[in-house]
């Protein structure tokens, strides 16, 4: 009875440690992904603007025209999104880590309780007992059968 109680329990835990840890892998992800597409949409943006600037320069010399287009602007939001995702994911793995430590903890301690249960249990007086019994009466009945032989030779030789 002891072990099917610390069998819900081990399943409990693991089944709530996982749901948290899928939650939060997704609220990353989520936050992840609105991250990337308000940063593609910039650099979108960006790339258009300067599509449009390229355009209207084109008949300036290419001189004058790489010293108006700016993609350092760009290419700073991009690192700024990248550094955030980071953060992100490294925070995530963190508590998941975190959690399936508890949850490993918590599945020895399951273990250790349901062992200790099932020897506690044990009842080997009862079993030493049965065992000394069984070995008194497989005498008994050995040596009546030995005593049974002996007589049957002393009465077979007599006669």
């Amino acid at each position: 009875m002891a072990t099917k109680s610390a069998k819900a329990n081990k399943e409990t835990v693991n089944k709530n440690n996982l749901t948290k840890n899928v939650d939060r892998i997704q609220k990353t992800v989520k936050n992840v992904n609105k991250e990337v597409v308000k940063t593609a949409g910039e650099v979108i943006d960006n790339v258009v603007t300067n599509g449009k600037e390229l355009r209207t320069l084109a008949t300036k010399t290419v001189k004058e025209a790489g010293k108006k287009i700016d993609l350092n602007n760009s290419i700073e939001m991009i690192r700024k999104t990248t550094i955030s995702v980071n953060d992100q994911v490294w925070k995530t793995a963190e508590e998941v880590m975190g959690d399936v430590a508890t949850s490993g903890k918590e599945m020895i301690t399951v273990a250790a309780k349901t062992a200790k249960e099932a020897i506690e249990n044990i009842d080997l007086t009862g079993q030493l007992d049965t065992v000394k019994t069984t070995a008194k009466k497989v005498n008994k009945v050995a040596l009546e059968t030995a005593d049974n032989v002996v007589e049957g030779v002393f009465e077979n030789g007599e006669k």
